[in-house]
């Protein structure tokens, strides 16, 4: 990410030492001192595409920016490997970030297949009401979310919260340009 210019307004910091709801456990702590928590990349190169895109940590937050170019997959995505039953006994995700207006989704592996391949469960990110620092809030409900192989819906068991294994937020809204997302939390909740 670019310096903030001489003169402009520096983005208001992420408030990640705030605690999780009840019924809520913390996913995500970007204030830690950490690399890169273990997320990486999945652009449409993996499939002969042209888009790039990628995680940079500071202030406390995730900033996922990147560009989109359709010719060819049009998707960029970040993801992390989360521990066996992380989310056992939970029922939806509670994201809080500041976006560009584009259309994300939340992407959720179980260790299912169909068709002998891995099903990305998603759903799109729906933000609420924005806060005076620019932050929003989506909920991601695990009984909504829709099966996909190479972004393709697919027939599919219901995501199983006990299997979890990755989770990811993903771009592919089919339009070419520049995209920016900066993820506060992920919070799982009962």
């Amino acid at each position: 990410m670019a310096p903030t210019p001489p003169g402009a307004a520096t983005p208001a910091p992420a408030a990640s030492n705030s605690q999780p709801e009840p019924n809520c456990i913390r996913l995500t702590d970007f204030a830690l001192d950490a690399e890169n928590f273990g997320w990486f990349i999945v652009n449409d190169n993996v499939m002969g595409g042209q888009s790039r895109g990628g995680p940079v940590f500071e202030n406390s937050a995730m900033l996922f920016e990147g560009e989109i170019n359709t010719d060819g997959g049009g998707f960029s995505s970040v993801r992390a490997e989360i521990a066996p039953t992380t989310l056992a006994g939970f029922t939806h995700l509670i994201v809080r970030a500041r976006t560009d207006e584009r259309t994300y989704k939340v992407t959720l592996e179980d260790r299912l297949e169909t068709r002998d391949r891995r099903v990305s469960q998603q759903q799109t990110l729906v933000f609420g009401d924005t806060d005076d620092d620019g932050w929003q809030t989506a909920r991601i409900d695990f009984d909504r979310l829709d099966p996909r192989i190479f972004g393709r819906a697919v027939a599919s068991d219901p995501f199983r919260p006990d299997l979890a294994s990755q989770l990811g937020i993903m771009i592919s809204d089919g339009i070419d340009g520049p995209f920016r997302i900066e993820v506060d939390r992920i919070d799982a909740c009962r």
